[in-house]
């Protein structure tokens, strides 16, 4: 209990760094390394895991890079 305790507080400090404006990424990352981890992998594993989860978060086109911007209205 107390490695998933202190994975999920190092996951989710680094990935407040990384997306401080999307919660969801945060709480997206710590679920991910916590049900990897859950799942058999290793520590390392399942931090692995997490960052692959935000970096997909970032990269992707509708992910947290448009916060902040004006939404663009589609026409209909």
């Amino acid at each position: 209990m107390d490695c998933e305790i202190e994975l999920a507080g190092v996951v989710r400090d680094w990935a407040q760094r990384r997306c401080p404006d999307d919660p969801s990424v945060t709480e997206g990352a710590v679920t991910v390394a916590l049900r990897s981890f859950d799942g058999g992998a290793s520590v390392s594993e399942a931090y692995e895991m997490a960052h692959a989860f935000v970096a997909c978060r970032v990269s992707h086109p509708a992910g947290i890079r448009a916060q902040g911007h004006a939404r663009l209205r589609l026409a209909s």
